[in-house]
């Protein structure tokens, strides 16, 4: 694991429940059921790849449209 990723690292631990519910409802529509998944171990292995997204890639509103990896440098 790469540390400094939000929900991976100790202090993402202290993230407010209604971020952590948000993240959760995040999960499910753009990773758990995006797509049709022959099994849950198929989904689960996607899963790694998502979060590489998720951190590096994706646009988040709350960072003016940045990636949580690139507004950190």
């Amino acid at each position: 694991h790469r540390s400094g990723y939000l929900f991976e690292a100790t202090e993402g631990i202290s993230v407010a429940l209604r971020d952590g519910q948000a993240f959760v409802k995040l999960l499910q529509r753009e990773w758990a059921y995006r797509r049709p998944y022959h099994d849950t171990a198929e989904r689960l292995a996607s899963l790694p790849a998502y979060l590489t997204y998720y951190n590096e890639w994706r646009p988040h509103g709350g960072l003016d449209g940045a990636p949580i990896e690139r507004a950190r440098q």
